[in-house]
């Protein structure tokens, strides 16, 4: 069992890793020097998602389920991301829940620190990217609620709300079919 939550730790970390990677890499090149329209190169989704009650153009939508197999838990991750309206700041969320194997994602689950995270909770990440000056911060969530409603296949509302490490307040809201 300790093999597995291993592994998962570790998958959760080049995750991590890659996201913010790639997010910062596509931030960062998308930016139009002319500075006609800022957004205009900047790659987003249809929908919004709604930042510390600020709506915001989506820019990331990603919906991940796995299994351990052999009886163990189910992970479920999300990563989600809203983007400034003049395409300034990027403010990503990633969310990992934790659920007994073969059980409906659905329902409020507090947020502990990624490796005090067991059955039925979950864990978080924020990290903020600027354009201009480029800079980029990440800091864990470690204390808060996440609830998601389960509308259908891959169609959820994700309800966040939390703290993190150094006492920043954040709110994530968004109904999104992945």
């Amino acid at each position: 069992m300790k093999y597995f939550l291993t592994v998962r730790k570790s998958i959760y970390v080049f995750a991590m890793f890659l996201f913010a990677i790639t997010s910062f890499t596509t931030i960062s090149c998308s930016k139009d020097d002319d500075k006609v329209d800022e957004c205009t190169n900047f790659p987003a989704l249809d929908g919004t998602i709604t930042v510390n009650s600020s709506v915001q153009k989506l820019s990331v939508a990603q919906y991940i389920a796995s299994s351990s197999g052999g009886g163990f838990d189910d992970t479920y991750s999300f990563q989600l991301a809203g983007v400034s309206n003049d395409c300034l700041e990027q403010t990503s969320v990633i969310m990992f829940i934790n659920v007994t194997a073969g059980a409906k994602l659905g329902g409020t689950y507090p947020i502990k620190s990624f490796f005090n995270a067991e059955v039925n909770d979950a864990s978080a990440t924020l990290i903020k990217q600027k354009i201009s000056p480029v800079s980029q911060s990440s800091q864990d969530i470690e204390s808060g609620t996440i609830k998601i409603t389960n509308h259908g296949t891959n169609d959820f509302t994700i309800d966040m709300t939390g703290k993190t490490i150094t006492g920043e307040n954040i709110a994530f809201l968004i109904r999104h079919k992945f």
